[in-house]
């Protein structure tokens, strides 16, 4: 979760696509381990972070993975400060102001093998943090598990064009980023912890608020966490954030945390169940399994099952910008 911040382009990646390596045991048999794009710390060659996938060796194109994730090498997390950061002074407050000082990449692409919903990641790292205060200013990276494809996302919805006066968002895309959907699509349902706050940021509609989670409760600083994306009527990303103190653990620190996921996504797919971040002998993993089929379409949208739309607690709708009417029928 982030704002607009300087990108580092494709060029500074590698496609690997390759598999990496045979394994068997506690996954349950014989596996295999495919990788993406690698990305090289410009200021350190030999370090990197790089997607994958994991498979049964004997897989096939409708095969669930048994995980999809991200992994850095040690020195790159230690060397995050050192990636090109741009700094961005943000309101927010009447008086109060926010240094956001971060790195945003904005495609890195994983296999597309198996069963696997994912297509890149859109990453960003933040030395200082972002709002809100007190809960997610730690330096930390970003992961936004995209499901649509990276030419739907940066060539049709977020355009250099639809830059605007809607917290730096179009009309267009503003309006879609509140677009509202059944309860039957929403993760965890419709008394779910999970809410919608009125957030908005350019490249990714609205970040969906797990109030469940450890750091609200009480509000404390996180050590890592997973957030729901919601764009056009859609879940569109599986975000997981992470501290760089928590990715600098000693070796064999792992953690995991299950997922509240929808009943039902627009369209059938097979979703992870769980988030869990590992340091292992080279590398620091985030990386989503358990994955499962759920079935496609989010019913009927009425006053009854509708979630997602701007909220009445929010602050107002910014002049010259509009979101859907609350459903009534």
């Amino acid at each position: 979760m982030s704002q607009t911040m300087r990108r580092v382009g494709t060029s500074s990646l590698a496609v690997f696509l390759v598999i990496l390596s045979y394994s068997t045991g506690v996954r349950g048999g014989p596996t295999i381990k495919v990788v993406g794009d690698r990305f090289y710390h410009p200021k350190s060659p030999e370090d990197y972070l790089q997607t994958y996938v994991i498979l049964p060796k004997d897989h096939t194109s409708i095969t669930p993975p048994i995980a999809v994730g991200v992994e850095a090498t040690h020195g790159f997390v230690d060397k995050a400060s050192q990636l090109p950061l741009t700094s961005i002074i943000i309101p927010i407050g009447p008086s109060r102001f926010f240094n956001l000082t971060s790195v945003d990449v904005p495609k890195t692409s994983i296999p597309a093998v198996g069963s696997n919903p994912f297509t890149f990641v859109y990453w960003s790292y933040h030395l200082f943090g972002h709002v809100p205060v007190g809960i997610y200013d730690k330096a930390h990276f970003d992961f936004h598990f995209m499901i649509p494809s990276a030419d739907y996302w940066w060539n049709q919805q977020w355009t250099p064009n639809t830059h605007g006066p809607c917290l730096g968002g179009s009309n267009e895309t503003f309006f879609k980023t509140f677009k509202p959907i059944p309860d039957k699509c929403w993760p965890g349902g419709a008394s779910s912890v999970i809410k919608q706050i009125g957030d908005f940021v350019w490249g990714m509609g609205s970040h969906l608020f797990d109030y469940g989670a450890p750091e609200f409760n009480p509000n404390q600083y996180f050590n890592f966490t997973h957030i729901y994306g919601l764009y056009d009527g859609e879940i569109q990303y599986f975000e997981a954030m992470i501290t760089q103190e928590t990715m600098q653990q000693p070796r064999g620190y792992r953690e995991c945390r299950p997922l509240k996921n929808p009943e039902a996504m627009a369209v059938s797919r097979d979703i992870p169940g769980m988030l869990c971040v590992e340091r292992k002998t080279k590398v620091f993993a985030i990386e989503y399994n358990l994955f499962s089929s759920v079935p496609g379409g989010c019913g009927a949208l009425t006053s009854k099952t509708a979630m997602g739309g701007y909220p009445a607690s929010a602050t107002p709708v910014p002049p010259l910008c509009s979101v859907p009417p609350p459903v009534t029928a």
